[in-house]
């Protein structure tokens, strides 16, 4: 990046993504008989959230964001501060991503947002073997492993795909607002970051307040074309044994009434998570390095 502050990678962005796209990939109205069946369990909302949450992915997920925090972290230069205090803040910015932590910020998030007849629907899309398919290839092209073969062979696969499959992922994309929400979550962890980066100094070097939105929003500007490249390799990697009439049933599922809900809920759970994230780095933040570098 032009700001050369610290950044999330690519392969975090990539997962916090798919944690957005996961749900909404189940969202079309369900027959009503499993949808009733759902709702007459007698468990708790917290259940209910809870198991959305497992058979979603969310929780698998959850667990991998601190070792690509720090994947990321180390594939960044390093500024021109002291480094014990680089250091430090890079351990800082790990246990801002401490997973149970995340977790239930993303579980308060749906708490708040209870709505019982459309949890239960979205509970039995989750059964569904297509959106189970689905989930477990997302969840298996976000590991570590996999992230480096997508970047081994991302020009090879993309150069074999055809218009028609790539057009499919495009109209993907669009459903689940998949760039626009890895967008969101990098310029939310640019602030964090830049932030962080901002206490290592002494006050007269920090990073006027005004600059730095025009630097985030520059950033945001320059951030759409290539994650929406980055987007569809994803995609194309992600689901490469899906046939084109799979594909087409899930793009429908997304686009319902009920699946453009979904996806605005999760968004919007994934944006409080990142929020907590930047409210308890920023409170370690000035804990250890504001006082000390005030002079």
């Amino acid at each position: 990046m032009q700001t050369r502050t610290l950044t999330l990678s690519a392969a975090l962005i990539a997962l916090l993504s798919a944690c957005a796209q996961t749900p909404s990939q189940q969202t079309t109205a369900p027959h009503s008989s499993a949808a009733e069946q759902v709702g007459t369990h007698t468990e708790s909302r917290g259940a209910v959230i809870h198991q959305i949450m497992r058979d979603a992915g969310i929780d698998e997920i959850v667990e991998q964001i601190p070792a690509m925090v720090a994947m990321g972290f180390d594939q960044q230069p390093m500024p021109p501060v002291n480094q014990r205090d680089y250091l430090a803040f890079r351990d800082s910015l790990i246990r801002a991503f401490d997973p149970p932590t995340i977790r239930q910020d993303f579980s308060d998030y749906l708490r708040q947002q209870h709505d019982a007849r459309q949890y239960a629907e979205l509970l039995a899309m989750l059964k569904q073997p297509l959106v189970a398919k689905m989930t477990a290839l997302e969840l298996e092209s976000q590991t570590p492993e996999a992230q480096q073969e997508l970047m081994q062979f991302a020009n090879v696969m993309m150069g074999q795909v055809s218009p028609e499959r790539l057009a499919l992922m495009q109209r993907l994309d669009k459903s689940l607002q998949a760039t626009e929400i890895s967008v969101d979550m990098q310029v939310m962890m640019a602030r964090a970051t830049m932030e962080g980066i901002n206490t290592l100094v002494p006050a007269a070097q920090r990073i006027p307040a005004k600059q730095m939105e025009q630097m985030l929003e520059q950033m945001r500007a320059q951030a759409i074309y290539p994650t929406r490249q980055g987007t569809l390799v994803q995609f194309v990697y992600a689901y490469r044994p899906v046939t084109d009439a799979e594909l087409q049933q899930y793009i429908q599922l997304n686009e319902s009434p009920l699946g453009r809900w979904t996806t605005e809920l999760f968004r919007n759970a994934w944006i409080a998570v990142t929020e907590g994230v930047s409210a308890r780095l920023a409170k370690e933040m000035k804990n250890k390095f504001v006082e000390q570098n005030a002079l």
